[in-house]
């Protein structure tokens, strides 16, 4: 449970600074380009909309109206990271030599 909470305070902070990169924009059309994704999956899991309308007790527009705001912050954490990691190129040698350097502090699992 603990993780779980951890978690959700690294996705705020990198959000915060996130919104904070003014050149970073996220357009309408790629949150409802996303919403459709994200709906159309759930939708997958039913036999029609009527269905999952019924199971979730939400209709369509409401779904969408109750997610846009997190999509929106998801793809702009997506779109923050990418900026952070483009030019990242690591090779297998890298790793190896950053094991044997650091091994005696890193932990033995991850939790």
């Amino acid at each position: 449970m603990n993780s779980v909470l951890e978690n959700k305070i690294d996705q705020a902070v990198v959000l915060v600074y996130a919104l904070k990169d003014s050149s970073l924009s996220v357009s309408f059309g790629e949150i409802e380009s996303e919403l459709e994704t994200r709906v159309d999956f759930f939708l997958s899991q039913y036999d029609s909309e009527q269905a999952f309308e019924q199971a979730s007790g939400f209709s369509i527009n409401e779904l969408k109206s109750k997610y846009r705001e997190s999509i929106k912050n998801d793809l702009v954490v997506q779109k923050f990271q990418s900026r952070l990691f483009l030019g990242a190129n690591i090779v297998k040698d890298e790793v190896f030599s950053f094991y044997d350097n650091f091994k005696d502090s890193l932990p033995l699992s991850l939790e």
